[in-house]
């Protein structure tokens, strides 16, 4: 269950108090989660997920992220982030094209396949949780957009890379980044429960 799904159990959706969180959902979200870190993404639309599945099916993609969890990570972060509540689904969502597709080594040494771009508004929503928990340790030195297609792909030299951008770039003319969405950072232990 995500955070944000708990922060809006039994919360308003009319009147004056309407989307208010209330303190009991906030204690039962640090409750569980604290010790968890937090993860802050976008989701990537149905239509865009089918695009990006129907390339890496054509192109013999190896290990693609399941559609439903197609992303862009907006902060990862080993600290709880009590009292962020996230966007939701977006009334405009982000539009995005122009990808450039880059192997990045993960931290557990996998070849991860990633579709980069360059956004302004993506990038300005990072800036703005930052801003607002100055004092965030974040999992990453720079925020750099991107998708990750393939946590386990091929090497970039077996890839060839700039072919395959030039293809992704046809299969997705466009992608949207729908929903803002927050969850524990880390998966929790089922002896922990």
């Amino acid at each position: 269950m995500k955070i944000s799904d708990i922060l809006q159990e039994d919360t308003p959706k009319e009147g004056p108090d309407r989307g208010n969180v209330s303190a009991k959902n906030q204690d039962s979200a640090i409750e569980l989660y604290q010790d968890l870190g937090t993860f802050i993404a976008l989701s990537v639309d149905r239509s865009s997920s089918d695009k990006i599945m129907n390339f890496c099916e054509d192109y013999d993609i190896e290990n693609p992220v399941p559609k439903e969890e197609l992303h862009c990570t907006l902060i990862y972060t080993t600290d709880f982030m009590k009292g962020f509540v996230s966007e939701g689904v977006l009334e405009d969502p982000y539009m995005i094209n122009g990808f450039e597709l880059e192997v990045w080594k993960g931290s557990d040494g996998n070849n991860v396949l990633v579709a980069k771009f360059e956004d302004e508004a993506v990038s300005a929503r990072h800036d703005a949780i930052v801003r607002e928990w100055p004092d965030l340790q974040q999992s990453y030195d720079q925020f750099i957009p991107h998708i990750t297609i393939s946590y386990d792909s091929l090497p970039e030299k077996d890839l060839k890379l700039q072919r395959l951008t030039y293809q992704f770039n046809e299969y997705v003319d466009w992608l949207a980044l729908n929903e803002e969405y927050v969850q524990p950072a880390k998966e929790k232990d089922d002896n922990e429960k």
